[in-house]
């Protein structure tokens, strides 16, 4: 665990990704007809408020290990800034009304820029959603046919105006293959 003012971390100091991150936005979000996975609903764009807060949450530098096979070492793992976040996450048309407890994080394998690396992702279960979104709201397309929506994801980064981001799916098919797809997208500027 470290400080908030502690700038030994991976891109600066916690309290630096709060303040590129934390506030309230608004945007729109738009639904995908193509992929793996069709949303049923609305496509949009449909208006969408995000609010990022910091509630006292943990804040800590990670070292990561490689865990997988490597042929060619030395083999690169990415070092990381964290903090604890809450995000809320609610459309206009009551499909999404969620709040999650997410992990703020600065990455060491893309930190080029002040905004690169830095992102929440969050996966959830589609049918224990707050709003209205479940399974059903999803038609699996020909190409994921005998297939199943195994879990969504929340992927949000900031831009130079707000925040851009999608909703994503895993999907495990017939063969036992997992694969991912985009099934939304958004920006939101900051109020």
């Amino acid at each position: 665990m470290i400080e908030l003012d502690d700038s030994s971390g991976v891109g600066g100091s916690p309290q630096s990704l709060l303040d590129l991150m934390v506030g309230s936005y608004t945007g729109t979000i738009e639904w995908r007809d193509e992929g793996l996975a069709q949303y049923q609903g609305d496509l949009g764009p449909t208006p969408l408020d995000i609010e990022i807060r910091y509630e006292g949450g943990e804040a800590r530098t990670v070292n990561e290990m490689f865990v997988g096979e490597c042929n060619f070492p030395p083999c690169f793992c990415a070092d990381s800034t964290q903090v604890d976040v809450v995000i809320d996450v609610v459309s206009e048309d009551g499909v999404l009304a969620e709040s999650f407890n997410g992990v703020l994080t600065k990455d060491e394998a893309e930190i080029s820029s002040a905004l690169g690396g830095t992102f929440i992702r969050i996966e959830f279960q589609q049918d224990q959603a707050a709003g209205s979104l479940s399974s059903a709201s999803f038609l699996l397309t020909d190409l994921a046919e005998g297939g199943a929506l195994d879990s969504l994801s929340l992927y949000v980064e900031p831009s130079e105006d707000g925040l851009t981001g999608s909703i994503g799916a895993r999907l495990i098919l017939v063969d036992d293959d997992e694969r991912s797809d985009t099934l939304a997208s958004f920006e939101v500027a900051r109020e």
